[in-house]
């Protein structure tokens, strides 16, 4: 095994004569991310020139949400943490121009769409059924005495649910404050409206990264804001169409798991989405020497920052 992994990884060729005729849809994106691996000395103009037509084409049409998610990553993206990826694919602006096209589409039969605003959404089909909670003796693991809800048991959600693949960034978020001067005027933990703007600069200084510093009622709002861009009646809202009435002790429909419109997602819709049919501590396994790959994090105080995803 490890010398197929060291031919793979060493021969662009392979992967993307395999990428060229694999329909496995779990391959397919482990394959486009390999591609990530290789520099401009291995990966030449041409080959890249012959296969972007194509990651386009699957980025626009493509069912499979993971895929979605694999090309942008791979085409979109020009930088890995701190440091510049070893192979820029410069096709930002192409992305940009298919997701303009495809915007507020209906998903038909993809597993993927975007809102008006610009969000991508992954379609779990329902009934999804999955363990939820974690073994006793997983490293990093909160004592049972502690949390009590954490011990793992089979839970199904019947239904079929969209959720977002990232984050709210910071310019989706302030877009939802200017269009709502009732929300704007009081978010934020403190009074201090210059103390805020100093925790924002400092923690969330990108447009793209994600929102930090939110209230659960003031995401509540962002998601009736949704629900209004897609033109969603607000009988199908989840939360008050009054703002001021989302607030503490208010009660949600009875059937608010069946309405259409946007909110935010129930403790099992975000485990099942998150672990991805994992049963590890992560959704890629065990191993915290591989977290750099997946994720930022705040290992040394000077990265203690959100970073765009």
């Amino acid at each position: 095994m490890a010398t197929f992994r060291h031919k793979v990884l060493s021969e662009p060729g392979l992967v993307l004569g395999r990428l060229s005729v694999e329909k496995d849809a779990s391959v397919r994106r482990a394959l486009v991310l390999s591609l990530g691996s290789f520099g401009s000395a291995q990966l030449g103009a041409v080959s890249r020139g012959q296969m972007v037509p194509t990651l386009l084409d699957w980025y626009r049409n493509d069912p499979d949400a993971g895929l979605h998610s694999a090309i942008e990553w791979l085409l979109g993206q020009n930088r890995q943490g701190d440091a510049p990826r070893r192979l820029d694919w410069g096709q930002r602006s192409a992305l940009v121009g298919v997701e303009a096209d495809v915007r507020s589409r209906p998903a038909g039969g993809r597993g993927w769409y975007l809102t008006s605003d610009g969000q991508t959404f992954a379609i779990i089909p329902g009934p999804a059924e999955f363990t939820m909670g974690s073994p006793a003796d997983e490293p990093g693991r909160v004592p049972a005495s502690d949390s009590p809800g954490e011990p793992q048991r089979r839970v199904r959600i019947p239904r079929s649910f969209a959720i977002g693949t990232k984050e709210v960034s910071v310019a989706q978020f302030r877009r939802f404050l200017d269009a709502n001067p009732g929300a704007k005027a009081g978010f934020g933990y403190s009074n201090d409206p210059g103390r805020m703007a100093r925790v924002l600069a400092a923690f969330a200084p990108d447009d793209a990264g994600p929102q930090i510093a939110v209230k659960w009622y003031e995401a509540a709002a962002y998601c009736n804001w949704l629900s209004k861009l897609e033109g969603i009646p607000e009988s199908e809202w989840v939360y008050p169409t009054n703002f001021a009435e989302i607030k503490s002790g208010m009660t949600l429909p009875a059937n608010y798991l069946q309405r259409t419109g946007y909110r935010l997602p129930t403790e099992a819709e975000w485990e099942c989405a998150t672990r991805a049919g994992s049963t590890t501590p992560r959704f890629y396994g065990w191993g915290d020497e591989l977290l750099p790959e997946y994720a930022w994090f705040a290992k040394h105080p000077q990265k203690r920052r959100s970073r765009p995803g």
